[in-house]
């Protein structure tokens, strides 16, 4: 590894081990997020009085949807607006059910996320480092 590799490898070394013991502190404090996000929520909407019913889950994915024989009889179109119009009215009630704030990040997801920066960023300030060296001494060459 080059010198400038290392100084700024260093550096964050030493913000990496502040962050994780920023988090393994939070991890004390809160095992779990703050405010849980409940990953079977699920949202209901209906249409074409009750003909056309839908579910959607956590993120509006499209679960399910249930079309009753009797609402064969409308036309493809009429139809295919009554299913969107379910799909729409279960993913408005799946938002009246979530919290308005996002819940918290756990602590160790986000050290794990840390790891993978801090692997990434190390490869790349070795790279950065080799690459100066290499200039300067193309540098003091000339001189």
């Amino acid at each position: 590894m080059s010198e400038l590799g290392r100084t700024g490898a260093h550096e964050i070394d030493r913000m990496v081990a502040d962050t994780r013991r920023m988090l393994s502190q939070l991890s004390g404090d809160a095992a779990e997020p703050k405010q849980p996000v409940d990953t079977a929520q699920r949202g209901y909407g209906t249409a074409a009085d009750e003909l056309v019913r839908a579910e959607v889950s956590t993120g509006g994915r499209l679960e399910k949807v249930t079309i009753e024989p009797k609402a064969m009889r409308m036309d493809s179109q009429t139809l295919g607006e009554q299913i969107t119009a379910a799909v729409r009215a279960a993913q408005d009630d799946l938002l009246t059910k979530l919290p308005t704030t996002g819940a918290l990040p756990r602590p160790d997801e986000l050290g794990g996320q840390l790891d993978e920066v801090q692997l990434r960023v190390g490869r790349q300030l070795d790279v950065f480092g080799e690459q100066l060296e290499a200039i300067v001494r193309k540098l003091d060459q000339r001189s």
